[in-house]
């Protein structure tokens, strides 16, 4: 079968790009494409055509286009270092005989990679790619294996080239193009920065993946002889791995982020952002996406990711105008598929944190057999609860400090007085136990020991702290949101309330209207696990 060789006819380019011949030609009179040569154009025309067709789409007039052409804006297919390779185009049947390999593998592959070539032309840039998959089935790496490797570098380093070019655009060419006297003087400007910062780009890429793989390796290590050990049962299938998943998010995310801007959000995002990335990194944990201000992470045993949970919740709640962190963790087989994990149990952890609350850390029964051991940490049922698209009741669990973690001291009635500055808050376990509330109160009363408030704390009480427990307005009375958490600072106490309480909890003998419960005395604590 004939080569097609290195250029391409007019009646090939519109097959390929599906645009009528006229329409190319009116493009290469406008000089919108580079003219032919005896009649042939250059493959690199497709993806020119590809870029006007994007234009058009988007509204932008052939004119407008035509206009950037002369100016030279448009001129980076002809010197952009990264664009693919020039040279030959195979026909399918070519590219078989030159990489010795099965017409179905090879177009398996190419469907895996996206090709943008033409659907029944190999380029010279894929012949190499099928030769490098070749020597790798030889390795013994088989078929399935090496198309989903072949989706995961599709997909990350995708999304490394749209960071790399965003970013560039936001931070170098939006300057370039302010300070810049004329388009001439930016098209040099902006081809002197790029030639400056394309070298680095591939030792930056590098680095990166050799740092990952020396973590997976690691973990890699753990995990088989955690199975040889018999501290896990062996998976039933390859791709089966025993893991702690975590969700972690900021509650109520979204109306912070109308009631900030976008702008204030996204920094106090991009905040949140480093304290989980830092965090998993230190407890050897690997982000595995992350969805706004919801992450998910994964870690190759239980007690690292409850610590690392709690660590991560005790920084944040420390950042000013912070909203509170909730997160659900569980511990089971996950199916690992295309960089991502898969399966029940990831659902499981995914519900559990849906079920979580402001200052929450719920686990399964599963984690907390794992990290029964976590010295300072108690772990404190909460019941069994019915999770949404999960058939039977999963027994949750809370983490945090135990009262015993508290220096105590007999107070001036029924409630003892701790000493909570004396406790380490930098610790992992130094979370609060939110969703399991008990109160201590300075006199019995049958009332108040029958009423059960929800306990809905505004931002300033979740960020009060153990100095201010037993600070009180004395014009507020048993307001549920005058309950201070444990390991909370800050919550300063207003006329006629704390900041936040609901008007009619405000200046109420007891806490609520009508309420005939007398005000707990000076010195009673009210404390929120």
């Amino acid at each position: 079968m004939p080569r097609v060789g290195d250029g391409l006819t007019i009646e090939r380019l519109a097959r390929y790009t599906g645009e009528p011949e006229e329409r190319l030609r009116d493009w290469e009179e406008r000089g919108l494409l580079n003219p032919a040569r005896d009649g042939m154009f250059s493959p690199d025309e497709v993806d020119r055509v590809r870029l006007v067709q994007l234009l058009l789409r988007r509204g932008i007039d052939l004119e407008a286009i035509a206009e950037r052409r002369r100016a030279g804006t448009l001129d980076w297919l002809d010197d952009w270092p990264f664009r693919e390779t020039g040279g030959a185009l195979y026909s399918l049947a070519e590219a078989v005989e030159i990489v010795g390999m099965e017409l179905s593998t090879l177009e398996r592959f190419r469907d895996a990679f996206s090709s943008t070539a033409p659907e029944d032309y190999v380029t010279e840039e894929e012949i190499g790619l099928l030769r490098a998959w070749k020597t790798a089935a030889l390795a013994g790496v088989p078929e399935e294996a090496m198309v989903e490797m072949i989706r995961v570098y599709a997909d990350s380093l995708d999304r490394v080239a749209e960071a790399e070019q965003r970013l560039y655009r936001f931070y170098v060419f939006r300057r370039l193009e302010a300070e810049a006297q004329s388009s001439e003087e930016l098209v040099e400007r902006a081809k002197a920065a790029t030639d400056q910062l394309t070298p680095i780009i591939e030792p930056i890429v590098l680095y990166f993946h050799r740092r990952g793989l020396i973590r997976a390796v690691r973990d890699d290590i753990v995990m088989e002889l955690a199975e040889q050990t018999g501290l896990v049962p062996r998976a039933e299938t390859a791709a089966d791995l025993r893991m702690a998943v975590v969700f972690i998010d900021l509650s109520s995310f979204t109306p912070l982020a109308e009631a900030m801007g976008d702008i204030a959000a996204a920094a106090v995002l991009e905040r949140f952002s480093s304290i989980v990335r830092s965090s998993s990194a230190a407890w050897t944990g690997r982000v595995v996406k992350q969805i706004g201000d919801a992450f998910m992470l994964v870690f190759t045993d239980a007690r690292s990711a409850v610590a690392c949970s709690l660590e991560i919740e005790s920084r944040a709640s420390r950042e000013p105008q912070f909203p509170a962190v909730r997160a659900g963790i569980h511990w089971g087989t996950v199916l690992y598929r295309e960089g991502d994990y898969v399966g029940s149990n990831v659902n499981v952890a995914s519900r559990v944190a849906n079920e979580a609350g402001r200052h929450q850390i719920l686990v399964t029964a599963e984690v907390r057999k794992e990290a029964r051991d976590l010295p300072e940490i108690e772990f404190v049922r909460i019941g069994k609860r019915q999770l949404k698209g999960i058939s039977g009741k999963l027994d949750l669990t809370m983490g945090g400090p135990a009262i015993k973690h508290f220096k105590q001291a007999p107070g001036p009635q029924l409630t003892p007085a701790l000493d909570y500055t004396a406790y380490d808050w930098a610790k992992p376990g130094a979370s609060r136990r939110s969703i399991y509330r008990y109160v201590w109160r300075g006199i019995a009363d049958p009332f108040m020991e029958a009423l059960d408030f929800p306990v809905i704390l505004s931002d300033d009480h979740s960020r009060a702290q153990t100095s201010a427990v037993s600070r009180r307005d004395p014009g507020c009375g048993g307001c549920p949101r005058s309950e201070v958490r444990t390991g909370v600072q800050g919550a300063e106490p207003l006329a006629g309330g704390f900041r936040g309480c609901p008007p009619e909890f405000k200046n109420t003998p007891g806490g609520r209207v009508g309420s005939t419960a007398p005000r707990l005395p000076a010195g009673a604590e009210h404390r929120s696990a």
